[in-house]
């Protein structure tokens, strides 16, 4: 038989969703948010804009991409494309709340895409 090994009370790590499937029965664990924290994202949480804001935005990327001499993924990847227009972002602080945002991207890109996101 197994050593019992006695469990911290408390324990900081990030699961994906398909981690809940291959944990062992005996071990009972909590889902808990962090204040702030960002939802990870996997394919059931992934964005799914198709929408005409989401048409705009890659059709403004693949110009700017091309005018700063850089593949289109390089100033976003599609998932930050749509998660800008499912959330309708309407400034700089909603921007920053998405993953691939980050200061660099908002300072060079925020107010073009909000512009976008506004005309809808």
């Amino acid at each position: 038989m197994g050593r019992s090994i006695p469990a911290p009370t408390t324990v900081n790590c990030e699961l994906s969703s398909a981690s809940w499937d291959v944990l062992p029965n005996e071990m009972r664990l909590s889902r808990t948010e962090s204040p702030g924290a960002r939802p990870s994202r996997d394919a059931s949480t992934a964005p799914v804009s198709g929408g005409p804001v989401f048409q705009r935005l890659k059709e403004w990327r693949r110009k700017r991409a091309h005018a700063d001499g850089v593949p289109a993924y390089v100033v976003f990847h599609d998932r930050t494309l749509a998660e800008i227009a499912d959330r309708k972002c309407k400034d700089w602080a909603d921007l920053a709340a998405i993953s691939g945002v980050g200061p660099a991207k908002l300072e060079r890109y925020a107010d073009e895409i909000l512009e976008i996101v506004a005309r809808g």
